[in-house]
């Protein structure tokens, strides 16, 4: 069974409405460790995936000047990330295919409200570290498949934005009261326990169910929802 950290708490979810007041803007700021952990986890992701044009992923490169500390403590998150996405003890993270088989209307002039449709929905009734995961994951994800329907690269910089803004405006409350360094235990203390049990108890990618029909289908989604709830 996966042992939960004490100090990581549940939270009523994101509702739709709230996301109405959410900035388009896809600029990430530079002194945000958010942006430097989305922007540092999707490039990883993109590059695992076989994405190489470095142009485009040079643009969502952190800016400014940063401690070694703070550098050292965003590449550990994002290496811890990287684990629980790939754990081979868990079926698999969603795919560009798993999206592709559900016919998404992808175009450009949706292209933004269709993420933030499915951000909302990731969170809509829980927060919690798991899905934090799921989402950075879908990101990546949602880049490559948004390409496939032929959007330009620059819609790499743009998802990183707005991942960034949906974590740092519609998560606030819950981020002012969880730390980085909790994630990194509470991460750290899934795998030790998967380790020792062999498989985890439910995996991360699984628990397909119905719950409601939206574009990117209702058992993508829920398996989104279901990481580590």
């Amino acid at each position: 069974m996966e042992v939960l950290s004490p100090s990581v708490t549940r939270q009523k979810g994101v509702h739709h409405h709230n996301l109405a007041m959410a900035s388009t803007s896809s600029s990430i700021p530079s002194d945000s460790r958010i942006g430097r952990v989305v922007k540092r986890t999707v490039r990883s992701l993109l590059e695992k995936d076989g994405y190489r044009q470095e142009q485009a992923l040079s643009l969502i490169d952190p800016v400014g000047q940063f401690g070694e500390d703070e550098l050292l403590l965003v590449e550990r998150i994002v290496n811890l990330v990287l684990r629980l996405v790939d754990d081979p003890r868990q079926s698999r993270r969603i795919t560009v295919a798993d999206l592709e088989q559900n016919d998404w209307p992808l175009q450009p002039d949706n292209v933004h409200s269709e993420f933030k449709t499915v951000a909302t929905q990731i969170f809509s009734d829980d927060i919690n570290w798991g899905r934090i995961v799921s989402f950075l994951s879908f990101s990546s994800t949602y880049i490559l498949f948004s390409m496939r329907r032929g959007m330009p690269e620059s819609i790499v910089q743009s998802v990183c934005g707005w991942t960034t803004s949906f974590m740092e405006r519609e998560l606030r409350s819950w981020f002012q009261s969880h730390s980085w360094e909790e994630f990194l235990s509470y991460g750290e203390s899934i795998l030790k326990a998967r380790q020792r049990n062999g498989e985890s108890e439910r995996p991360i990618w699984q628990n397909l169910a119905t719950i409601g029909a939206i574009g990117i289908g209702a058992a993508v989604l829920f398996s989104l929802r279901s990481s580590f709830s």
